[in-house]
């Protein structure tokens, strides 16, 4: 009588095996990444609210709602991509490592973006400063992309060298890079958020909608809405603060984007 034998399991291949085995891996860098995209848009938030001295008003919205709102989760999707594309999860030999385009341009990343950052930041907030608000949006939004580069070439590296100890990187190098995306990480959404903040308070640059109500002469700018509950100011407020008012929905009379 023939011998009845159970079917072999078909195990996967090699490279599926090392694939999986850096999902949790993964997992736990999104999840490290949400959170610190998180606290980004909550500094750009505090920071845009601090122009128009209406911090208070964090205290009445859930964190949560402006953090939606913001433009921090597009920045963690535009960085994750660029992340694949910069082979982060690429599985490579010594060999093929070093030889890569990808891990060259890294090195030189994280050797020059610390002085290129440094001197974007410091033309940033001179600009801020002196009222070209246009250019230092511009400049906060390339410091941005600088960031984010700065961030993932560091990554890159790393990856490369923790897989291949063997590997002699420069610690100075890498000590810059770390402390830059360190100070970054706070200086950039701050800038980002308070340059916006003053663009939208002022009367002749505001990108906020206009509002009148009823019953009132005064032209009103829509700062911020969660329901049926409005945060407005009255848009040629001379003021360095304008005065925030809250104001139901129903008494809009007229919305002007």
């Amino acid at each position: 009588m023939a011998e009845t034998r159970p079917p072999r399991s078909k195990s996967p291949p090699p490279g599926t095996q090392r694939h999986a085995e850096h999902v949790p891996k993964a997992l736990a860098a999104l999840a490290a990444l949400t959170t610190v995209a998180y606290f980004e848009g909550v500094l750009y938030v505090r920071s845009y609210f601090a122009q128009f001295g209406a911090s208070w008003i964090l205290e009445e919205v859930p964190m949560a709602i402006f953090f939606e709102r913001s433009m921090i989760p597009l920045l963690l999707i535009f960085f994750l991509v660029f992340l694949a594309v910069m082979g982060l999860f690429d599985i490579e030999t010594k060999e093929q490592a070093l030889a890569s385009a990808r891990f060259k341009a890294s090195i030189a990343v994280t050797t020059y973006g610390p002085i290129a950052a440094l001197v974007l930041g410091m033309m940033d907030f001179l600009l801020g400063k002196l009222g070209f608000l246009t250019a230092a949006i511009t400049l906060s939004i390339v410091s941005t992309a600088i960031f984010l580069l700065l961030l993932a070439s560091l990554f890159k590296v790393l990856r490369v060298w923790f897989q291949h100890r063997a590997i002699q990187l420069n610690q100075t190098v890498l000590s810059l890079s770390v402390a830059a995306i360190l100070l970054g990480s706070y200086w950039i959404p701050t800038q980002l958020g308070g340059n916006f903040g003053k663009l939208d308070k002022d009367p002749a640059l505001s990108r906020l909608p206009s509002i009148n109500l009823r019953g009132s002469s005064t032209e009103y700018k829509l700062l911020f809405s969660l329901g049926e509950r409005l945060y407005v100011f009255p848009a040629h407020d001379g003021g360095e603060f304008p005065q925030i008012e809250t104001a139901p929905s129903s008494k809009v009379e007229f919305i002007q984007q």
